[in-house]
């Protein structure tokens, strides 16, 4: 959510695909015109606002999180004067619903908290909470006066805080009429601290304002969820993947209860293979599996119509960097665990997750060694799958990785969130599973975990060397028309993946929807850098940016599947946005508008350039189509 100037327009085209988020005319000068999203807070902000002792005992991630979710995000936050919560009203938050830190550690939180605030303020900046306080305090003092709202369904709902979620309420004809739906165990994104449980207290406490509120508003009851409709059995994703999936569940229930809701053990509805662990530390194996040739032998390409149903996932776009450059120069969809969060892939090759990864992993080690106990003195089936361990043979070159953890690690908030990001890359796969991971130490105490469970498949030596068996590592098969990449290209335009959705344009040879999608996307990257970019080549880039949308617009008979009359005006509407926002492009953006049929916007131009012909002319214009359209109701009443 953004200022008017920086308003993102969500339109959509007639086949429902995101626009990028494109700029409007500016309202006003007062305010700050930036936001201070998590990126700016981590790489400009921490180092101001934070000292050295708190640079060690803290990361700029958890402390963004108790801002976002507590601090300014939650509810109570929300009625307190200046959208904040005091100290007092801090700590007074249950360690249930935040449990990150306790009652010392919080108030080690809050003085960086208060230097944030004032140096947000200095930097004329502002955050997406103060953006929803502002809309919320104008929703509790004039009410709700847009359209009338009668349900709501929030998707992905463990994405959304508190704040968000009040607004969501306060806008509804009916509270009740608020359907949420997600899961707890992929909350990853940035500043979110989530639990189901928590939204029934949201109900709650609004059913209790009501009450107190009297007269009308008292005469809605909102009833308070008293149990969570879960759905146990998953007819996306096979048992080998499902399985594995819930033994991470399982080790953030023994470690992390207060960060997931207690929910039944998740079902499969039919049978597949457990995730391949590879031990080998060559990165041809990854190759080789995708290619099924060795790389350095094989004239053998990544065909445009071979690797759509599969992805490779980094933790972080770094890691993708050091996929050897064969692969990087490949077809294959490569992305981040954060960016695949609510998409789906046949076959998921997760790449150097633990070697990436802050978190302390020998924990696990301790967890096996309980399941181990837990089965000798109890038996199998009170083990969390029933099943019994697995004796597996530790590689020499693992033994010093599975030693126990100290019991302060166990309980390492890092490794709760590193869990969750875990379970979201396993959960993208429908198919297949291959871990390669190019830190030995990191990896093996997961390897080790899966293995006892007996829920992998474990490659002692290089897939390559291993010709007794391929079939074992047979992934999906079958060809991909353009059609379908551009399909998935439609499918990353949703999701704001503008990079990804240009590559298979590309991919599909549709020149015209590759240029629509890299203008969307360098606008995004502009977007997110214009502090640091001079106005004159800011204004520049937004005028090549509309520039390429018009080409493509006038070029869309090209593209290799018919683009649809709305979806074209919807390029040439975004265009004609972006030339508004120039000095140089805006006599463009008054004809592109009034061709389209704004003639609001087409006059208000013409106006700001003193072009009152041409004003004028758009009136003159706009009377004949009313003129014309009165008629054609005349007509229609009378047949």
């Amino acid at each position: 959510m953004q200022s008017d100037d920086k308003q993102l327009e969500k339109g959509h085209s007639v086949t429902g695909h995101q626009e990028a988020d494109m700029p409007t005319e500016r309202k006003g000068g007062l305010g700050p015109k930036l936001e201070a999203d998590y990126n700016f807070f981590v790489d400009v902000m921490w180092a101001n606002i934070s000292t050295k002792e708190e640079k060690q005992t803290m990361t700029p991630a958890l402390v963004y999180q108790e801002i976002c979710s507590f601090l300014k995000g939650s509810s109570e936050a929300m009625d307190s004067p200046g959208g904040r919560l005091t100290l007092q009203g801090y700590l007074d938050v249950g360690r249930k619903r935040a449990p990150k830190f306790n009652a010392d550690t919080r108030r080690e939180v809050y003085p960086i908290f208060e230097r944030y605030e004032r140096e947000k303020l200095r930097l004329n900046r502002y955050d997406h909470m103060d953006l929803l306080f502002h809309i919320y305090h104008s929703l509790k003092t004039n009410g709700y006066q847009g359209v009338p709202i009668h349900n709501i369904t929030r998707d992905e709902v463990q994405d959304f805080t508190q704040a968000e979620l009040l607004v969501d309420l306060r806008t509804m004809c009916d509270a009740n009429g608020l359907f949420c739906c997600g899961d707890p165990c992929q909350t990853i994104a940035r500043g979110i601290v989530f639990r189901f449980a928590d939204i029934c207290t949201l109900f709650h406490h609004e059913s209790q304002r009501r009450k107190d509120a009297g007269g009308i508003v008292a005469a809605t009851i909102v009833g308070v969820p008293k149990k969570l409709l879960h759905l146990p059995t998953n007819y996306r994703t096979h048992s080998g993947i499902l399985n594995a999936a819930a033994a991470v569940v399982d080790v953030l229930r023994q470690y992390f209860p207060m960060h997931i809701d207690n929910l039944a053990r998740e079902k499969a509805f039919f049978k597949g293979p457990p995730p391949l662990l590879l031990s080998s530390t060559s990165p041809d194996d990854l190759t080789f599996l995708l290619l099924g040739s060795d790389p350095k032998t094989s004239q053998v390409e990544f065909g445009a119509h071979q690797l759509l149903h599969a992805v490779i996932l980094g933790r972080t776009a770094d890691s993708l960097d050091s996929l050897p450059q064969h692969l990087l120069d490949s077809n294959v969809i490569k992305m981040t665990v954060a960016q695949a969060k609510g998409l789906e892939f046949d076959d998921v090759f997760l790449w150097d997750f633990f070697n990436g990864s802050p978190a302390e992993w020998r924990p696990l080690n301790n967890y096996v060694a309980h399941l181990a106990e837990v089965e000798e003195t109890q038996g199998p089936r009170k083990l969390p799958a029933g099943t019994p361990l697995v004796d597996v043979e530790v590689d020499a070159i693992d033994k010093g990785a599975l030693r126990v953890a100290r019991s302060a690690d166990q309980h390492d908030v890092l490794l709760c969130e590193e869990l969750k990001y875990l379970y979201t890359a396993l959960t993208r796969a429908k198919n297949n599973v291959i871990i390669f991971d190019s830190n030995t130490a990191k990896r093996a105490p997961f390897f080790n975990y899966l293995r006892r469970l007996g829920m992998a498949q474990y490659v002692s030596r290089s897939v390559m060397e291993d010709h007794t068996d391929d079939s074992r590592y047979v992934l999906t098969q079958g060809k991909n028309s353009s059609q379908d990449w551009v399909a998935r290209g439609y499918n990353f335009m949703d999701n704001r993946l503008y990079d990804l959705a240009a590559h298979c344009f590309k991919v599909a040879e549709d020149a015209v929807r590759f240029t629509v999608a890299t203008a969307f996307g360098k606008y995004l990257a502009l977007k997110s850098k214009k502090s640091n970019v001079p106005p004159t080549e800011s204004m520049q880039e937004t005028f090549k940016i509309g520039h390429d949308l018009l080409t493509a617009a006038g070029r869309a008979d090209e593209a290799t599947s018919a683009v649809k009359l709305t979806e074209r005006k919807n390029w040439l509407n975004i265009a004609a946005k972006m030339f508004r926002s120039t000095s140089e492009g805006k006599h463009i953006a008054a004809r592109l508008f009034r061709e389209l049929g704004n003639f609001k916007a087409a006059v208000a131009i013409s106006t700001h350039l003193n072009d009152f012909a041409a004003a004028a002319e758009t009136c003159e214009e706009e009377g004949h189509m009313l003129a014309a359209e009165q008629k054609l109701q005349e007509a229609m009443q009378m047949l």
